[in-house]
């Protein structure tokens, strides 16, 4: 089948993963880190949700660090708003 971009190999509907490079980025941090393959998280429900697990636990750590940076920017000073 071919997807929107005319890669007869695209499944239809995840043509986004191939744009978000930290994405896949995350995922291939996190499968090193489990040590568990592609193929396991595809076949092993263990597998699965560990990594899920992990990528939600890297998500929230790179959502917190984000909000550090902004609210760093608005209140240069640190200082706490009455």
């Amino acid at each position: 089948m071919i997807g929107n971009n005319g890669n007869s190999n695209a499944m239809p509907g995840l043509e986004w993963i191939e744009h978000d490079a930290d994405f896949v980025q995350s995922v291939h941090r996190v499968l090193a880190f489990t040590g568990w393959s592609a193929t396991d998280v595809l076949c092993n429900p263990l597998a699965r949700n560990e990594v899920r697990h992990y990528l939600r636990v890297t998500r929230l750590i790179e959502r917190r660090d984000e909000i550090r940076e902004l609210e760093a920017q608005w209140n240069p000073l640190g200082r706490m708003s009455d």
